[in-house]
């Protein structure tokens, strides 16, 4: 389809909107909290154990008791226990795993279209995202990505000013075509680990996505798609009637074409055509898939996102 025309919780930023940009102004700081609130309470209201998985160790959550044998830590044994009971008992604790956080972000040519452009809120969500990853002592990799994989902007032990991370987030440019499929095959390259992978993208030229898809699956990695569009990219809007240049922004090939009110319609049902298959293969696989426009304010996209059947952030 053408693309037309630390150990503790981070510190959100102390530099104000007049470094990090309009995208990363007060009000979007302010929203970082919140939306780490109802991503810790949604997580302990599921406490499934194949993302986190539980394992005894010396973590701070109480697990269970066990007999005393010789060897085991003395400061371990629970004394309120023996002086009540007479029984000499070892205290358990349940110690999470860090778990990944990989966020995709399409930083192809097609991102920066749109009113207002898809990359902006493709920025805000992945570094929300990050945030949140972070307050919840995750490793977080920030990918960027066109045609192939680039490097994380953050990974462990990366734990520094979160404003250096939206300043980050803030230089990439968007240029070139997106290869989802090559990039999705880097990621499997890397050293598996549990953790989530979220793919920001207009998903316009995404090619044999289910595949590759399928490959992150069998990795054990929770994925999950958010597709970004624009009026433009759904049904034309703004094009024709009459002789119309059209230009793909990511290979910069031009057609010139007659656009007719019959034609638009078709465009517009192509649209629908691909993105109900890409809906569809997400339900068979239980992938979530969430479908916003450019315009929606970047916390609702990260709270449809929490709340997305199977996912724990």
């Amino acid at each position: 389809m053408m693309a037309i025309g630390a150990d503790s919780p981070p510190e959100p930023t102390s530099t104000g909107s007049t470094e990090l940009g309009p995208l990363f102004d007060a009000a979007f700081v302010a929203k970082l909290e919140r939306l780490v609130v109802v991503a810790k309470r949604l997580r302990q209201a599921s406490r499934v154990g194949d993302k986190k998985a539980p394992r005894r160790g010396s973590g701070l959550e109480f697990s269970d008791h066990r007999a005393y044998a010789p060897g085991d830590d003395l400061r371990r044994l629970d004394w309120n226990l023996f002086g009540r009971l007479g029984r000499t008992m070892v205290r358990l604790y349940e110690q999470e795993e860090e778990q990944a956080l990989f966020v995709l972000i399409d930083t192809s040519a097609s991102m920066a279209l749109g009113g207002p452009r898809k990359a902006d809120l493709a920025l805000q969500v992945a570094a929300a995202l990050a945030y949140i990853g972070l307050c919840h002592r995750d490793a977080v990799f920030l990918h960027p990505f066109a045609e192939t994989l680039g490097d994380p902007l953050t990974s462990p032990p990366d734990r520094g000013p979160f404003a250096a991370l939206l300043a980050r987030l803030g230089a990439l440019g968007f240029r070139g075509s997106a290869d989802l499929p090559a990039t999705l095959g880097a990621l499997r390259a890397l050293p598996s680990r549990p953790g989530v992978c979220i793919v920001v993208s207009d998903l316009l030229e995404v090619g044999p996505v289910p595949p590759a898809v399928d490959h992150l699956l069998r990795r054990k990695l929770e994925v999950a798609l958010l597709r970004i569009t624009s009026p433009q990219d759904r049904e034309g809007t703004g094009l024709g009637p009459g002789p119309t240049r059209l230009c793909d922004s990511e290979t910069g090939t031009e057609v010139d074409l007659e656009l007719t009110p019959a034609l638009l319609r078709r465009y517009a049902e192509r649209f629908s055509r691909q993105e109900a298959a890409l809906l569809g293969h997400a339900r068979r696989r239980r992938v979530p898939f969430v479908s916003v426009d450019a315009a929606v304010p970047f916390d609702e996209v990260v709270l449809r996102l929490l709340r997305a059947e199977g996912l724990l952030l």
